[in-house]
């Protein structure tokens, strides 16, 4: 967080600490422009375990919840949000990337386009040679 807000960090420059969490480019981490800066979080899952993590790096707070069960992670979130609520953290929620958005709408179409085309193809090589005798 010190390196994305001011470049005190120890493992990164700031310059790209701001790259891995641009919320247009986000590597890794879902990331939401807040007031004032924005918040960075993830998720994660094991068999019987589940975690997430919320930071607000302007602010210099964040948290780790960390459980053992597979039904932890609404256990996860709902101490996030009150957490964020007791410290008053800027919330505006998770925003999705348009080009994100876009990128996997695109993809949708062309695997459905590519998926009709070669039932299409596999159709009309069954029904050829036997349509011809």
């Amino acid at each position: 967080m010190r390196s994305y807000e001011d470049g005190t960090g120890v493992l990164l420059d700031q310059a790209t600490a701001r790259l891995l969490l641009d919320p247009d480019f986000a590597v890794g981490f879902g990331v939401s422009r807040e007031e004032g800066g924005i918040a960075i979080a993830h998720a994660g899952a094991n068999e019987g375990y589940r975690c997430e993590f919320v930071a607000v790096p302007h602010l210099g707070e964040g948290v780790i919840v960390m459980t053992n069960s597979d039904a932890g992670g609404a256990l996860a979130s709902s101490v996030i949000e009150a957490v964020g609520e007791e410290l008053g953290w800027p919330w505006t929620g998770w925003r999705t990337p348009s080009w994100i958005v876009a990128l996997v709408a695109l993809g949708l179409g062309v695997l459905a386009a590519l998926s009709a085309w070669f039932v299409a193809r596999r159709r009309s090589v069954r029904r050829g040679p036997a349509a011809t005798r």
